[in-house]
């Protein structure tokens, strides 16, 4: 591989992070190195790019169900994704967990049900 088609993956791979300096200065080491090309390389190098593929074409997959999550849960008024750390998936799976949350009466109840509620044991002799 050339300096500068390493420049351009590498710029295009970290969205700008990466210069034609940091691709130098790989090259450098890998020739440093002398690596050998193995006898099957074509078809090594044919593997992980399908890998790096899949992996970038599941990471669009779940980009896309989490908007789907993100439309779905616009139909109920529950703001749980203003928590901090709750995210589109966590709220999803809190409303599938505890339904209807008008069903409980109070904060407390809902704490009781969901096993959060604090629980104070005095001394008993």
């Amino acid at each position: 591989m050339e300096s500068h088609e390493l420049a351009e993956f590498l710029h295009s791979a970290s969205k700008g992070r990466l210069s034609s300096t940091k691709a130098e200065i790989i090259l450098k080491h890998v020739q440093r190195d002398n690596v050998p090309k193995l006898e099957y390389q074509q078809a090594q190098d044919f593997t992980v790019k399908s890998l790096v593929r899949q992996v970038r074409n599941n990471l669009f997959e779940l980009s896309a169900v989490d908007d789907e999550i993100e439309k779905l849960l616009q139909e109920f008024d529950y703001p749980l994704t203003s928590i901090k750390g709750i995210d589109n998936l966590t709220c999803a799976k809190l409303i599938a967990e505890i339904g209807d949350i008008r069903r409980f009466k109070s904060a407390k109840h809902l704490a009781k049900y969901s096993g959060v509620a604090p629980v104070t044991y005095g001394n008993v002799l």
